[in-house]
This record gives structure tokens, C-alpha cells and sequence, in this order.
């Protein structure tokens, strides 16, 4: 084989192709059935042409190249090899084609955080991926979806809304892609309206969590794209929105990663909602193990349960789930060594604890007994002070019985003085009413002239008793008087006998 062609091959090559062949490529020898079936194939059809000169042609040169000189066959051919990659390449980008370049949507970047694929065919820029996405989904024509891109980048302000009444215009139309251009149309001389039907679900989510309008787009794309999965969707995401600190950015990036494909349903929260109430995790707590039950979607049952057997352990749950977030979160779970420590820490600290609470009750004991001496003291002297004043009380009683009965005697007394005086004083009256008889009568013969010095003599008695009744009035004031006197040095002698047994009972105790 003289300049590496096996025989045949240069005439084949040189009747069959020679526009594509360099200067010197003559002389690496193809079959003569190559260059004539290229010949034939390119004249009536590359199917036919390809297939028997390619066959024929090759099994013929090559087989005699091979029998002659076997070093040829140590290595492939450059020129096949080009044709082949060229129809690889072909064959791949028809394919891409059909996809709709959904693939391709889940790895471009957002446009201003938003979604076109820089450098992409021809030196220009792909169609943003959510312009892409919505074309695929209702089957639009490639031209019609460059032009979409055009128009929704000129209204970058308004594209998640535009995009969302798209989605809900499109998905009742017959025909997608002529309603589209309509709607194109509308856009292009801002006529295009964004008015939504009212869906009550939405609408109950977006107030309870106070989503912004972003979201609410987001959410309509949503129904759209899962209508029969809206309930179940709605629910879940209402569970995660529970335990986040911003609803409207975790909204957003859990409708992003079911519209694209990332996830096939939101991962269920029943688990974690449990352990939440169980452990009764506060905000920081509940919000990290929401995230991690995001992140981990795939084996989120057997992250749960290992977490809850972490908590079983944990002394404090809220920080220790705090402190092994991070690997969680990484994709890996705890180690044994690390519960063990958990453990041992837990113990450890309710040691403390028990000690704590031992001391604080013998301190509690020592306090309650203190009340109860003084309390026990504080009884003793009420009760002494009461027993002072009951004896008081029947002294006083007593002593008032006494001088009731003192009354009642000098009452008596004064009352049988009045009687002997009343007495005394009508034997008086009667002896001198015998005098005055007589000497009425020695009068009466001395001729009547004494009758003044009667009526003098009886006024003098008026007067008499009068200073005697006050003379008695006086003295009964007097006797009045000594009793009370009396009465109270009685009461200061009790009440000095008193204090000197309490004196003496205290010394005694």
C-alpha cells in the first residue's frame, strides 16, 4: 500500500469527491465503490448514495487495504470521524428541539435575578426561561416565543404579572398560539390588560400570610400548571409558610422548584409540625427545622425521625437542633459519638438541676418553720392578752355587780333615813302643833294677837328642810363620787396585778 491507501481508494476519491478533499488526500486510497456510490448518492439522493457506495465501497477497499497492509487499520479514519460527529451534533439539536428545552430551563440563570441564558446559538441570547417554559407548555412556535421574549423584555416591570394572565388566558383557549399573538398585539400597543379571575384559595393565602403580588402571579402559574394538584399544593406550602420568617421569598422559590421540575410535590410538614408541638420548638427552632425538611425532600421521613430521636436526647431540644442544623442541612446526619456526648451532657445537667432544686426546698422548709415559731408566738400573747381581758371583764362585771349592789344598799339606806326623818319631822310638827294649840288657846284668851308670829315661824320650818334637802343632795354627790374613786383604784390594782403575772409568766417561759 504505497502512501497509506489501500488500492482503490484513490480513484474512488478522486471520481467521487473531489471538491472536499485537501491537496495530498488523494493519495490515502478510499475504494472505488466509495467514491462511486458518494458520486451516485450525491446526484440522486444521500440516503441511496451513502449507503451502497459507503458499504460497498469501504468492505471492498478497506478489506483489501486491511489484507495488504495491516498497519492502516491501527487507527480511525479522520474524515469518518468528522462526518460522524456532524450528524451526532445534528441529531442532538433536532432533539433538543423537540424537548421544548425544558432540560435546558432548569439550569439557566434568571435575567436581572430573571431568566435569559447568555451566549446560546448565533452569538445571540437565548428566550428567558419563563418565557421558554410558558411556550412549551402550550406548545408554541419557536418564532412566536422569540417574539414574546422581545416584547416581555421591554416590560421587565410588569413580566411576572403579563406572564400570569397568559397562563390563565391560554390554558381555556383553543388555540394557544393565535390567542397568544392577539395578546402579543394587546402588548405592543398597551392594550394588554391583567385582570384575573378571583380565586378564593389564592386570595385566602395571600392575606393570611400577607404575600406580595409576585407571589400571587407565581401562584396562578401554579394552578394553572397542577390544576388537578392545587389543594394538596395549597396546603402544604401553608404549612411551610406556618414556620418561616419570610413567607413571600419562601413562597416563591417552593412554587419555583415545582414549576421546573426540582421537586414532584412539596415535602408534607405533618412530621415536623409534631415534633414542633412536642418539643414546643420556638421560632428560631421551628423555622430551621423547616428549612431542613426543604432541603432534605428526598429522605425527609428518615430525617425527621433521626431528628426526633436527637431531641429525645437533647436536655434543651431548641438549641441543640440549632447546633446541628448545619450538617443536616449539609446532608448528613448525626453520629453516634455526638448523641452519646448529647446524652452525657443531658445527664449532667440534670444533676445540677436536682441538686438545685433540693437545696432551694430545704431553704423553703427552714422559711416555713421560721413563720410557724413566730406565728405559734404571735397566738401565745393574743391568747394571754385575751385571757387579761376576759379577767378584766369579770372584774369590771364584778365590780359593777358590786356596785350595783352598794347602789341598792345606800338606796335602802338613804331611803329609811328619809322615812325617820319624815317621822321626826311630824312628831316635831305634832309637838308643836299641841304648843301652838295651847298657846292658840292663851292666846286666843291673851285676845288673838299671835297669829303673825305663827305664819313667821312656819316659814322658818320651809326654809329649814329646803337647806336640809340640799344639805342631803350634797351629800349624796359625795358618796357618788368616793365610789367611782373607789372603783378606779380598784381597776389600777387589777390592772397592776395583771401585768405582774405577765411579767412572771414570761420569765417562767
Amino acid at each position: 500500500m504505497a502512501g497509506g491507501m489501500w488500492p482503490g481508494m484513490q480513484t474512488g476519491m478522486q471520481s467521487g469527491m473531489p471538491l472536499l478533499l485537501r491537496p495530498g488526500m488523494m493519495q490515502m486510497g478510499m475504494g472505488q465503490g466509495m467514491g462511486q456510490g458518494m458520486s451516485q448518492g450525491m446526484g440522486q439522493g444521500m440516503g441511496q448514495g451513502m449507503g451502497q457506495g459507503m458499504g460497498q465501497g469501504m468492505s471492498q477497499g478497506m478489506g483489501q487495504g486491511n489484507r495488504q497492509n495491516a498497519p492502516m487499520g491501527q487507527g480511525p479514519n479522520p474524515f469518518l470521524m468528522g462526518i460522524m460527529g456532524s450528524m451526532m451534533s445534528m441529531y442532538a439539536a433536532k432533539q433538543g428541539e423537540n424537548s421544548g428545552g425544558l432540560a435546558e430551563d432548569l439550569e439557566v440563570p434568571e435575567r436581572n435575578g430573571g431568566g435569559r441564558n447568555p451566549g446560546a446559538g448565533r452569538g445571540e441570547a437565548a428566550a428567558d426561561r419563563d418565557v421558554r417554559r410558558l411556550g412549551s407548555f402550550f406548545k408554541i412556535e419557536e418564532e412566536w416565543v422569540k417574539r414574546l421574549d422581545e416584547i416581555i423584555e421591554k416590560r421587565t416591570d410588569t413580566k411576572e404579572r403579563d406572564l400570569a394572565k397568559l397562563y390563565e388566558v391560554l390554558d381555556t383557549a383553543r388555540s394557544p398560539s393565535g390567542l397568544l399573538l392577539t395578546k402579543m398585539e394587546e402588548m405592543e400597543n398597551d392594550g394588554f390588560r391583567a385582570n384575573f379571575k378571583r380565586d378564593e384559595n389564592i386570595d385566602r393565602l395571600v392575606d393570611e400570610f400577607k404575600l406580595d403580588d409576585s407571589v400571587r402571579w407565581r401562584l396562578v402559574e401554579l394552578r394553572v400548571r397542577r390544576s388537578s394538584r392545587q389543594d394538596e399544593d395549597l396546603e402544604r406550602l401553608q404549612q411551610h409558610l406556618r414556620y418561616c420568617s419570610d413567607p413571600s421569598f419562601v413562597a416563591i422559590t417552593l412554587i419555583k422548584k415545582l414549576v421546573q421540575g426540582r421537586l414532584e410535590e412539596l415535602p408534607d410538614m405533618k412530621a415536623a409540625i409534631a415534633l414542633i408541638e412536642a418539643f414546643k420548638l420556638e421560632e428560631k427552632a421551628a423555622a430551621k427545622l423547616r428549612e431542613i425538611v426543604e432541603k432534605r425532600a428526598d429522605d425527609a421521613r428518615e430525617v425527621v425521625a433521626h431528628i426526633e430521636k436527637v431531641l429525645a436526647l437533647a436536655h434543651s431540644p431548641q438549641a441543640t437542633l440549632l447546633k446541628v442544623a448545619e450538617t443536616l442541612l449539609a446532608g448528613g446526619m448525626v453520629s453516634e459519638g455526638d448523641l452519646a456526648s448529647i446524652a452525657v451532657e443531658a445527664h449532667t445537667v440534670k444533676k445540677m438541676e436536682a441538686k438545685k432544686r433540693k437545696l432551694e426546698e430545704k431553704q423553703q422548709k427552714k422559711e416555713k418553720q421560721k413563720k410557724k415559731k413566730k406565728e405559734k408566738k404571735k397566738s401565745s400573747s393574743s391568747s394571754s392578752s385575751d385571757g387579761s381581758d376576759s379577767g378584766s371583764g369579770e372584774e369590771d362585771s364584778g365590780s359593777g355587780s358590786e356596785e350595783s349592789g352598794s347602789g341598792e344598799e345606800a338606796s335602802k339606806k338613804k331611803k329609811g333615813k328619809e322615812k325617820e326623818k319624815k317621822t321626826s319631822d311630824a312628831e316635831g310638827e305634832g309637838g308643836e302643833d299641841g304648843g301652838d294649840n295651847s298657846k292658840e288657846g292663851s292666846e286666843e284668851e291673851g285676845g288673838g294677837g299671835e297669829v303673825e308670829g305663827d305664819a313667821k315661824k312656819k316659814d322658818k320650818k320651809e326654809k329649814a328642810k329646803q337647806t336640809k334637802d340640799k344639805k342631803k343632795s350634797k351629800s349624796k354627790k359625795k358618796d357618788k363620787e368616793k365610789e367611782k374613786k373607789s372603783k378606779k383604784s380598784k381597776k389600777e390594782k387589777k390592772a397592776k396585778d395583771k401585768k405582774a403575772k405577765k411579767g412572771k409568766s414570761k420569765k417562767e417561759k
